[in-house]
């Protein structure tokens, strides 16, 4: 369960946009985008904390088709990811192209096999595997290293990932991800020590 309401769903339930502004000067609504709000303050919030509640603000808002991919998937699945990784809420559809870059969503577009597709709090959401090939596509060794190895700890089968990068051969950043599997286990160890979001210390939201 999660303490975000969309704006037509308080509307629906009988308050006015001055009710709304109300319950922000008492804190008892906060904005978290357009359209969204969060029922519960919390004066200190991890970035991966915050970027949940701005994924589950965005999803119900998005278009039929758009799943959470990248670093808003991998918050989901529980992995480690950078704070940079969560800038805008990353969505993927199932088209061709370079996709869109909005203020707060940045849109993917590739390839979607519905057996790459879970549901996480309702939303859907780019499984594990996928997750994990799509930020070794799109991310730097050190951070796509420390998520596929937390994604192997949770049960992930390496056999998963090899079939996946196959089904991958000419997608972009393609040659990069087949690092991370062969990557030597000493190696490993020296570039997966998490920082996620900010290693754990909340910061103000």
């Amino acid at each position: 369960m999660h303490d975000i309401k969309l704006t037509r769903a308080l509307l629906a339930e009988g308050y006015n946009h001055d009710d709304l502004r109300r319950l922000q000067q008492r804190s008892e609504l906060v904005r978290i985008r357009r359209g969204a709000y969060a029922t519960e303050s919390r004066p200190e919030i991890t970035i991966d904390e915050r970027h949940r509640r701005l994924v589950l603000a965005t999803a119900p808002q998005l278009r039929e088709g758009a799943i959470l991919s990248h670093g808003s998937a991998a918050v989901l699945h529980g992995l480690p990811v950078w704070p940079e990784a969560l800038a805008r809420v990353h969505v993927t559809r199932n088209r061709q192209g370079n996709g869109t870059r909005r203020s707060i969503v940045q849109v993917h577009g590739t390839p979607l096999d519905p057996r790459e597709v879970t549901t996480i709090d309702g939303v859907p959401v780019s499984s594990l595997t996928r997750t994990v090939l799509d930020l070794a596509r799109t991310l730097p060794m050190e951070q796509a290293v420390a998520a596929g190895d937390r994604a192997l700890a949770l049960g992930l089968p390496k056999g998963k990932l090899e079939a996946g990068l196959q089904a991958m051969e000419r997608w972009p950043g393609v040659r990069s991800a087949r690092r991370i599997p062969r990557c030597p286990q000493r190696e490993r160890r020296r570039v997966s020590q998490p920082r996620s979001a900010n290693g754990g210390r909340p910061s103000r939201s």
